[in-house]
């Protein structure tokens, strides 16, 4: 009973994926697009972290007591950005303005999903512990994100004429305030709508051009990779038992401590035959070329010149303060693993 949610889900993918096939309504001529822009909470920085979690939660497998914040940190705040996107998905069915923070939740769930399968598979502490379900669980709400991201993505978007005045400094109408000072020889529906989940004066005007451009085509073509993993990746959960993984990790001594540092005993590697091939493959070769592949053409398209709209800079505190606070719990978890290895329980 508890592997029905995953079967109809993926199941699921396919449907969702046809059903939202015809690309955004983008005029040929120079026009303009009412849109939120980026938020601070999908900031460079805080994607940045998040990268670096998730890559460490799966290379530092067998480091339990390292793995263990940076994993939840990385789970908590995926799953948030899961949420955000069914929120923005409802949202923007009706009010038709283009909330650029789905790109940013697009960027973490998909990472999420492409890693999710290594990550259960390799890692020691998640393949042998109680808390495995929570991590299966964790990768249906994250699916369901990264699917609420493609059909955000692939909506018809509003684009209209430009509205000109010869009081700003461009020329161009690109902020409902800049309408108090008059003479602009028109205004945009963009600014009359609004959203439940962000402010109407939070609302900017953008060449489209600038969005719509042949990188936003290829982050399209990036969320049907992103699915496709997905399938595999819930395929995997339904045909790999509990302490049976794909990659076996043969070897004789591997050991670390703080007082003898670390020992690297010969190991070898060497795939489980009993297992599908396609998972096999998918787990050692495809998924790390997929996770690369995904965030480096996510974020060139998220930082291109010129950039996406953004409310933080990198120097903001709301961007550098989380690195701060995973250096401290990083800095916890070592004190605490210091103290077991010397000073006993």
């Amino acid at each position: 009973m508890a592997a029905l949610p995953l079967i109809f889900l993926s199941l699921l993918m396919p449907l969702v994926s046809a059903q939202a096939t015809s690309p955004p309504v983008i005029d040929n001529s120079p026009g303009i697009i009412c849109l939120f822009s980026i938020s601070g909470q999908y900031g460079f920085l805080q994607r940045l972290l998040f990268y670096f979690l998730l890559t460490f939660a799966v290379v530092a497998h067998r480091q339990e007591w390292l793995i263990r914040g940076s994993l939840a940190a990385a789970m908590t705040y995926s799953a948030s950005a899961s949420v955000h996107a069914v929120v923005i998905a409802a949202a923007s069915q009706n009010h038709r303005i283009l909330d650029l923070d789905i790109v940013g939740v697009y960027c973490i769930t998909s990472s999420s999903i492409i890693t999710l399968g290594p990550m259960l598979d390799w890692c020691h502490a998640l393949r042998e512990s109680k808390a495995r379900p929570i991590v299966v669980a964790w990768g249906v709400v994250v699916s369901v994100g990264v699917v609420c991201a493609r059909v955000v993505l692939k909506r018809q978007w509003l684009v209209e004429e430009p509205c000109f005045s010869s009081t700003t400094t461009d020329g161009l109408l690109r902020h409902p305030s800049q309408l108090a000072a008059g003479g602009f020889n028109c205004t945009y529906q963009g600014f009359q709508r609004s959203s439940p989940i962000r402010g109407s004066g939070d609302i900017l005007a953008v060449e489209s051009d600038r969005i719509f451009d042949r990188w936003y085509g290829i982050l399209l073509g990036l969320t049907i990779m992103a699915m496709v993993m997905m399938s595999l990746s819930l395929l995997s959960l339904l045909t790999t038992r509990t302490g049976e993984p794909l990659v076996k990790w043969e070897k004789n001594e591997h050991q670390f401590s703080w007082r003898h540092g670390y020992r690297h005993i010969k190991r070898s590697i060497r795939l489980n035959a009993t297992k599908p091939l396609l998972l096999r493959v998918l787990f050692g070769v495809l998924a790390p070329i997929a996770f690369v592949l995904n965030i480096v053409l996510s974020e060139i398209y998220i930082l291109q010149h010129p950039s996406l709209p953004v409310d933080e800079e990198p120097y903001a505190v709301g961007q550098w303060a989380p690195w701060v606070s995973a250096g401290f719990v990083l800095a916890a978890a070592a004190i605490a693993q210091f103290n077991e290895e010397f000073m006993g329980k």
